[in-house]
């Protein structure tokens, strides 16, 4: 019960990041940070699991 508190309390990927719809967040991915791309699906796999969001990371450290 802790781990999912502490995973919902993860601080947004970067600020603002909660208010950015899937066509933003994916124009930031794809500048070719893989760091943060990992970052994001983590913290998108525990709030929101946006399918488009989700496969934006997945084809940015798949392409790294």
């Amino acid at each position: 019960m802790l781990t999912r508190i502490s995973t919902l309390r993860r601080q947004e990927p970067w600020p603002g990041y909660d208010e950015l719809t899937v066509s933003e967040i994916d124009a930031v991915i794809g500048e070719g940070d893989e760091q943060r791309a990992k970052n994001v699906a983590a913290y998108e796999r525990a709030h929101k699991n946006r399918a488009g969001v989700l496969r934006s990371t997945q084809r940015e450290t798949t392409n790294a």
